[in-house]
């Protein structure tokens, strides 16, 4: 896994104390897998069916993903985590002032990993198989525009 140094900088949306100016570590994704490509890497896990079939299935749960989460119900896939909705909101001053055609300014799809022992999707479980790679401050890379530089 390659990553990046970066500082954190202060704004209001990461307003905590003590951390600004300070040092992280931001990862570097190198690839996004499109569904073609993951469904081209289920299949050589497993070539049951049809390249045709894995897409489908996969295809299929993308779109019931966001159809019903968009209901405001989570979606827990066995094994991987949960999916559910989170505001990006512009803060009221108060309860009587929030007007969410004008608050609010996103939805976000997050996943919340599993924690169950024998499935053992954990950040220690997934840190363990990576290894690590510094990379120059001064090398651009196309999907630094895509990190999340949360601290």
């Amino acid at each position: 896994m390659q990553y990046r140094i970066r500082e954190i900088k202060g704004n209001e949306r990461f307003p905590i104390p003590g951390v600004v100016g300070k040092f992280v570590a931001v990862p570097h994704c190198t690839q996004t897998l499109s569904t073609k490509g993951l469904v081209k890497h289920i299949f050589e896990h497993n070539g049951s069916f049809g390249k045709a079939v894995y897409a489908a299935v996969v295809q299929e749960i993308v779109d019931c993903l966001i159809e019903i989460i968009s209901t405001g119900v989570a979606v827990k896939l066995d094994g991987l985590g949960t999916f559910r909705p989170t505001f990006e909101c512009e803060p009221a001053a108060s309860e009587e002032d929030f007007d969410i055609s004008t608050n609010l300014k996103g939805v976000h799809l997050r996943l919340y990993p599993e924690n169950v022992k024998e499935e053992e999707i954990t950040s220690r479980k997934i840190m363990a198989k990576m290894s690590f790679q510094k990379l120059d401050p001064n090398d651009y890379l196309p999907q630094d525009e895509e990190e999340d530089e949360e601290p």
